[in-house]
């Protein structure tokens, strides 16, 4: 876990954008695209994971809500004898065995996610057995206040920074500004090439106006 807060967070993006008083920025509107970005990041980046167990039933799909509330996408499965599950995707277990979602078996050999809200394992295990899942978690939502501190490690203050001056600063369109933001935040992300793009939109949109 690391140690900022929502407010923290919220008022160090208030003097990036020159806003201390938060009038052309509310509060309320830095804090939800703080939230989104943690978020987003925290999906791409695979930085916080979440563990839960649960029982499997006499059926091959299961919710992934009902499994965890904060599931993002899996990442790492076990049966009760802490033998590890395979993850395919779901093309190729539907290629691999038409009979996927009836198959019973002793215990489940494979793991697919099928989109965000559901999970296939199978076979179906004849006697029902806890399984154990690691995944990549959606971060806990912060609030303007001194907690929850947010779940991700502090190095990654600055990319979350950049990227959410880069979002408010299109209510302004202050164009130069989210380039620069981009441009901090792409390397840590390995996206160099989307930002030179960016760049040369950038310039392109300018000269355009100027003739």
């Amino acid at each position: 876990m690391g140690t900022f807060a929502g407010n923290t967070l919220i008022t160090e993006l208030a003097r990036r954008l020159r806003d201390t008083t938060n009038v052309a920025y509310p509060r309320a509107t830095v804090l939800n695209i703080i939230n989104r970005v943690q978020d987003a990041m925290n999906v791409r980046l695979g930085l916080v994971y979440g563990q839960t167990t649960f029982n499997t039933g006499n059926q091959a799909l299961y919710s992934t809500s009902a499994i965890a509330s904060d599931y993002a996408y899996p990442v790492q499965m076990f049966d009760a004898n802490q033998r590890e599950l395979d993850m395919i995707s779901f093309d190729r277990l539907t290629q691999q065995d038409e009979e996927w979602v009836r198959r019973f078996g002793n215990r489940p050999e494979v793991y697919a996610p099928i989109g965000r809200e559901l999970l296939a394992v199978t076979p179906i295990p004849v006697v029902a057995m806890t399984l154990t899942m690691r995944y990549v978690k959606h971060p806990t939502a912060l609030a303007d206040a001194g907690a929850p501190l947010w779940d991700l490690p502090d190095e990654h203050k600055p990319l979350l920074l950049d990227l959410s001056e880069a979002l408010l600063s299109l209510r302004s369109r202050d164009y130069i500004a989210i380039q620069e933001a981009v441009n901090r935040a792409a390397p840590k992300l390995g996206l160099e090439d989307a930002a030179q793009v960016l760049r040369k939109g950038t310039v392109g949109d300018r000269l355009k106006v100027k003739t």
